[in-house]
């Protein structure tokens, strides 16, 4: 009903899933796609409804730039996706699926360290905070001196004043870096590392059309242990055990 008064297109908003990685990004995408919808929702059930005013008004003001800044799908989000999608392909084997994991690894590795990337989620963010009049820089709270203290003077100098918490550079280190971290060690710590064995037990897989058994597959991952040649037993006569007194008794 909100979608054909404002005339956007209809879209279904997703139930989240905390194990699936493309329900999440659609979610993400659902909602902000229906952001100004949500808004208008919100604004009449507190106008409209009272017994859901409360809960609505909440609602309403945590729809800030910090939550656009999170809800905004980056660049990154295409290739996790189409990972998943691979892993959960039944034809996907374990080969394929580190192949990809490393490739997704590289790239944001690589958003992690661009400035441009970042700078082009930051931009895309401001822009639809300011079609839907969502305010950049939050109202801080004026800091009075105590009143027990107006009456003294103060000999030190002012403290050094804080980042603001709503400014560029705060988001970059407090937010964007930390969830490309939190990627790249978990797909690190989950497919890298085991890599060499995963690789192994998928050239052992009969199903797999080709590279079955094949020799690049594992040879160079899996470490042969040359089996001792085990010599033939003789028998000591008195000879030997003289030689070997003998060798005993001389200096060094």
């Amino acid at each position: 009903m909100f979608k054909k008064r404002l005339s956007l297109p209809v879209t279904e908003l997703q139930r989240l899933s905390d194990t699936r990685w493309a329900c999440q990004i659609t979610a993400c995408t659902a909602a902000m796609k229906s952001f100004p919808t949500i808004l208008v929702c919100l604004s009449e059930v507190i106008a409209t409804n009272s017994r859901r005013a409360t809960e609505a008004g909440g609602l309403l003001e945590q729809m800030n730039f910090s939550f656009l800044f999170c809800l905004r799908p980056p660049s990154y989000s295409a290739a996790l996706r189409f990972f998943s999608d691979i892993l959960q392909s039944k034809d996907c084997n374990l080969s394929q699926a580190c192949l990809m994991a490393h490739t997704v690894i590289d790239e944001l590795s690589e958003i992690r360290n661009s400035q441009s990337a970042f700078d082009t989620v930051w931009e895309q963010t401001c822009t639809i905070s300011e079609e839907n009049g969502v305010p950049q820089r939050e109202k801080q709270r004026t800091k009075r001196l105590p009143l027990h203290l107006e009456q003294f003077v103060l000999s030190e100098g002012r403290p050094v004043e804080e980042e603001s918490p709503d400014s560029k550079e705060t988001f970059r280190v407090k937010v964007f870096l930390p969830v490309l971290n939190h990627l790249i060690v978990e797909l690190t710590r989950r497919f890298a590392e085991n890599n060499d064995v995963l690789c192994g037990v998928s050239a052992l897989n009969p199903q797999k059309a080709c590279g079955f058994l094949s020799k690049p597959a594992w040879h160079s991952r899996v470490p042969l242990r040359h089996k001792a040649t085990a010599t033939p037993h003789r028998r000591r006569t008195g000879l030997h055990q003289s030689n070997d007194f003998r060798h005993l008794t001389e200096p060094a």
